[in-house]
């Protein structure tokens, strides 16, 4: 008698990179609170417990950054708390397009720029989302933000600093994805370069 002794493999994971078309009709539909949220993501990396706890003295209108310092997530009791992010990689200042900065209405320095709960952030996106029939996570425009970076040649370590990760671990599988998924920019560099030379 034999036993089949294998075990399931399992399945490799792959994150969905949003397209900028996808972004575009994201921002084409968005409501104005919405679309500050979503490009804070997509240009700037920030994670949706940080995007909730931007407050209005963490916007530079000088510079056009956005001091990344603090995160909203539930406590123990399941009630929403402001408090410094988990590991001190995550602090860091984030610069953006004028725009983005433009469109960040004034406010009190203590009061939040998007008032509501991370949970309202990702409530209103998977609305936003579906009725547009994309499929892509609020967490997916961060990697559509590493990726863009990646795509443009910005070194790793740079990213990683700009995206607040503390493990190169989820940015070489972005990288890799995205070398697998997108002509890489430096391969078409490499055909054009041959094809001037050798031609």
């Amino acid at each position: 008698k034999t036993y089949d002794v294998s075990f399931p493999v399992k399945d490799e994971l792959v994150r969905y990179i949003p397209t900028d078309d996808d972004i575009r009709l994201l921002l084409d539909n968005a409501s104005d609170d919405m679309k500050i949220c979503i490009l804070l993501s997509a240009l700037g990396t920030l994670r949706r417990g940080e995007v909730a706890a931007v407050k209005y003295k963490d916007v530079n209108r000088q510079n056009y950054s956005i001091y990344v310092h603090a995160d909203r997530v539930k406590d123990k009791d399941n009630k929403w708390i402001y408090k410094p992010p988990k590991t001190k990689d995550s602090i860091r200042t984030v610069f953006f397009p004028k725009f983005v900065i433009d469109m960040i209405p004034d406010g009190a320095p203590d009061d939040f720029v998007y008032p509501k709960t991370p949970d309202n952030i990702t409530k209103n996106f998977v609305r936003l989302r579906d009725s547009l029939g994309l499929k892509c996570r609020f967490h997916d425009l961060r990697i559509y933000a590493a990726s863009i970076r990646a795509y443009i040649g910005v070194p790793l370590k740079e990213v990683q600093a700009v995206g607040g990760w503390s493990s190169r671990k989820t940015l070489e599988e972005i990288y890799d994805q995205l070398l697998r998924g997108r002509d890489s920019k430096y391969n078409q560099m490499t055909i054009q370069y041959f094809d001037n030379i050798l031609k």
